[in-house]
């Protein structure tokens, strides 16, 4: 069983429409929706593979519950979170091929306590309910037997809270050739 992380899942939305012009009213031809970020797409990916995947990170709001409706084909373990999941609205220019995405900021994920002190980071991992960063791994991170950790650019949360995370779900997962 492979874990992706994806600590910033999104809800992708693509509108196609005949030509994109500035200043201009569209009319769209198509709209597709389906569970995004970097994480939930190498998950899609190994997937198709035939790999058993099983994707976690932080699904929030409606547009959470939406991403988790659209995942297919791996197993959800996606975290409750307060702040709703960002979406990413994709227009293709049907005439050119050309794309124009816009992606809406991430989550802000905090502990309701507040973070650790730097002294006791430990303290991150053993309480998911104070510590939402640990609770993402913790979903999957001891039966793994590999992991991708995908977030070029994650929630805004305090380096304190995914530093421990990391290095225990490193520790524990076979490497894999890049």
């Amino acid at each position: 069983m492979i874990l992706t992380v994806t600590p910033n899942t999104a809800l992708d939305v693509t509108y196609r429409v005949p030509a994109l012009l500035p200043h201009a009213a569209h009319r769209v031809t198509e709209v597709t929706e389906r569970s995004g970020g970097k994480g939930l797409d190498v998950a899609r990916v190994l997937a198709a593979l035939g790999h058993e995947v099983t994707v976690t990170g932080f699904a929030g709001g409606p547009t959470g519950r939406v991403v988790r409706e659209r995942l297919t084909g791996v197993t959800d373990a996606l975290v409750p979170c307060a702040a709703a999941t960002r979406r990413t609205l994709t227009v293709v220019d049907q005439r050119t091929g050309n794309t124009t995405r816009f992606d809406e900021p991430g989550p802000v994920i905090t502990p309701p306590s507040g973070p650790p002190s730097r002294r006791r980071t430990s303290d991150c991992w053993p309480a998911p309910t104070r510590w939402p960063c640990a609770a993402v791994c913790r979903r999957g991170y001891r039966w793994a037997r590999t992991g991708a950790w995908c977030a070029p650019r994650g929630p805004r949360a305090s380096p304190c809270c995914w530093t421990p995370v990391v290095r225990r779900c490193a520790a524990r997962w076979r490497r894999a050739p890049t």
